[in-house]
């Protein structure tokens, strides 16, 4: 090795050091370095499932019950939908005076027939425009995942 190429190999072996763990950076200046096979990480591969939502009417009277339903699923290799079962849902509305989306319930998708399914009655008890979506904060094996919006118009 040439007083070039060790010099080379010197200041990235001192970037490595200041970065990386130290055996990385002592492997700095051999010839040939396999960094990535050695600090690869097992991360599992999450899936990104879908959330939708929606009402069963968009516009009602004030104390008259409302369905927000929705569901939770992945898309199958072969075209087909898997539904998520077990998952929990937040169940938000926004607040219109200040913009923040505050959780008004939590809940659990179904299982069975009904597998990723879920659903929640509301009662709005004043005249008014209300926002909803669900969220899903993720798990092991799904990444996070957020639905549309509804909106919910109450006379």
């Amino acid at each position: 090795m040439n007083i070039k190429n060790g010099l080379i190999c010197l200041l990235i072996a001192l970037i490595l050091t200041l970065c990386m763990p130290n055996d990385v950076a002592a492997s700095a200046c051999k010839q040939t370095t396999n960094v990535h096979s050695n600090y690869a990480m097992d991360v599992p591969v999450k899936q990104q499932p879908t959330l939708l939502l929606s009402l069963s009417k968009n516009i009602t009277a004030v104390n008259t019950q409302v369905d927000l339903y929705g569901g939770l699923a992945t898309s199958t290799s072969s075209g087909g939908i898997n539904g998520i079962e077990g998952a929990t849902i937040n169940i938000q509305r926004l607040d219109t005076y200040d913009g923040t989306w505050y959780t008004r319930g939590t809940l659990t998708t179904m299982s069975g027939n009904f597998s990723g399914f879920f659903i929640v009655h509301i009662t709005p008890k004043e005249p008014g425009t209300y926002i909803y979506r669900a969220t899903f904060d993720g798990d092991i094996n799904y990444a996070p995942a957020v639905s549309n919006v509804v909106t919910l118009t109450t006379n």
